[in-house]
């Protein structure tokens, strides 16, 4: 099976203090897992869990402490730093407010063009990866707002489509709905719009053979977009249990999926729960 992302036993400690105010956090914890082209992952947990921790060691943006990380099929390389770059197809999203999104950019295209252009001319190939961008992140009729001026439910699709610029065959969506979910009422639909949104990006991009690992605490996101659900706790993972969207929230391709697997992880489910129950959760590794 062609695999677009493999990591195997990976582990990540963060320290802070210094002598005997020294503490440490084991982020990660022996985690396995493989995402194959065309497939989109849904990795779910609580805040702290080790979601980002986990998706930025992914992107090649964290060096793990221990464990291997691999894109599409090349060699395992247990320090992503150390050994280069992870391939240029590989993009990493999460939320940014509009002060970090640079600030001699005064409108979303111009952002755009900006990390487009790379200092040099901007190519009709370039341009038409700008206006695929927007449309893959439904805002191609924001283009020309100025980034202060969007609404803060649409902030958080700014990084989604500058990730999209790349064309990425491997895309790494980090909480992109979490504050529009944490931003109180008023937000529901717009919310609901940005669900919608995120199901028809990963699902043009699966299509097309791309492989998706998208973050949540919503689990209704995550049933909505995703063929495989991975749940995360305390820096150990599990396999999760893929229901299906309910009726008439997603329809396609993603709710297709979701109906075939329904069998299959109830049983891995099962399994999940018998090796929790005999003290051996998190040193499984998931296919």
């Amino acid at each position: 099976m062609a695999f677009a992302l493999e990591i195997h036993g990976l582990c990540k400690r963060y320290a802070a203090g210094a002598g005997g105010s020294r503490a440490t956090v084991d982020a990660l914890r022996d985690v396995h897992l493989s995402v194959s082209r065309g497939e989109a992952v849904a990795l779910v947990g609580a805040a702290g869990a080790g979601k980002t921790t986990l998706l930025l060691c992914a992107a090649g943006l964290l060096r793990p402490d221990a464990g291997s990380v691999a894109w599409f099929g090349g060699s395992r390389r247990g320090r992503p730093e150390a050994a280069g770059a992870p391939p240029r197809h590989v993009a990493y999203a999460c939320p940014i407010r509009p002060a970090g999104l640079g600030a001699a950019a005064s409108t979303l295209r111009e952002l755009l063009e900006r990390a487009a252009g790379r200092g040099g001319r901007l190519t009709r190939e370039r341009r038409r990866a700008i206006d695929d961008a927007l449309g893959g992140a439904a805002l191609a009729d924001r283009a020309d707002a100025r980034l202060p001026d969007l609404p803060p439910e649409l902030q958080w699709r700014v990084p989604l489509a500058q990730a999209l610029l790349v064309r990425p065959a491997l895309l790494l969506l980090d909480d992109l709905l979490a504050p529009a979910v944490g931003g109180g009422v008023g937000v529901a639909g717009s919310v609901e719009a940005g669900r919608l949104a995120t199901a028809r990006c990963v699902g043009a991009l699966t299509e097309r053979g791309a492989a998706v690992v998208i973050a949540a605490r919503d689990t209704g996101l995550a049933l909505e977009v995703a063929s495989r659900t991975v749940l995360i706790r305390d820096g150990r993972t599990g396999v999760g249990f893929q229901q299906g969207p309910p009726p008439g929230v997603a329809t396609g391709s993603a709710a297709a999926r979701a109906e075939r697997a329904q069998d299959a992880h109830r049983v891995r489910v099962a399994e999940e729960v018998s090796v929790r129950a005999s003290g051996g959760a998190g040193d499984r590794r998931l296919r």
